[in-house]
């Protein structure tokens, strides 16, 4: 990935997914002293762990063929796990915080990796103008309602990020991978009439 197409990812994905989830609870974010370190390092940090990330997707399961290339779930997986390991958001832990504290660097990273899918997607519609219009008119995916009682569909996934992290188990790129692609080919089907919502 060339440094232009990162820095393009890290305004209209990260940036902008750190904003929207300090919109979610600004009594929290104060209460708990959260902050959010955007600095050029945590940037550059954050790109250097996606390259190590990417790399290793490559040398691994593609074999040395460099001219084949990683999908861009893959990419935005390695983003995400980038993200966790450096943490942009920092709060408080002298009490014990609620749930939406603990776990704001695994919603970031999950929403800053479905942004990009949504940003790619967007612009895989640009030979329909009118497709890429609904895309662009809903700005933010949707995803599949859970059952009654059952945590949300965004909950659920940040949930288990954190639990498999908490407990020690490595982030595991390629089920993250899948699960974006799914979220895609779901939101995909609503923008194609293929699926209706209530």
């Amino acid at each position: 990935m060339l440094d232009k197409t990162f820095d393009a990812f890290w305004n209209k994905s990260v940036v902008r997914a750190a904003k929207d989830i300090e919109q979610i609870c600004p009594s929290l974010i104060e209460k708990y002293h959260v902050t959010l370190d955007m600095s050029e390092k945590t940037k550059d940090d954050i790109y250097q762990r996606y390259k190590v990330h990417n790399k290793y997707i490559h040398d691994n399961y593609f074999y040395g063929k460099n001219e084949k290339l990683i999908d861009y779930h893959k990419i935005a997986a390695c983003f995400a796990k980038a993200i966790i390991e450096i943490a942009p958001f920092e709060f408080d832990i002298k009490e014990n915080p609620p749930l939406i504290i603990k776990v704001i660097n695994y919603m970031l990273a999950f929403h800053a990796s479905v942004n990009m899918i949504n940003i790619i997607m967007t612009h895989g519609y640009k030979s329909n103008p009118e497709l890429r219009e609904k895309a662009v008119k809903r700005k933010n995916m949707l995803y599949p309602k859970t059952s009654f009682g059952h945590d949300t569909y965004t909950v659920g996934r940040v949930k288990s990020i954190a639990l498999n992290d908490i407990n020690g188990k490595d982030f595991d790129l390629f089920a993250f991978a899948d699960m974006l692609f799914w979220i895609e080919h779901y939101n995909k089907q609503i923008i194609e009439d293929k699926i209706f919502l209530n």
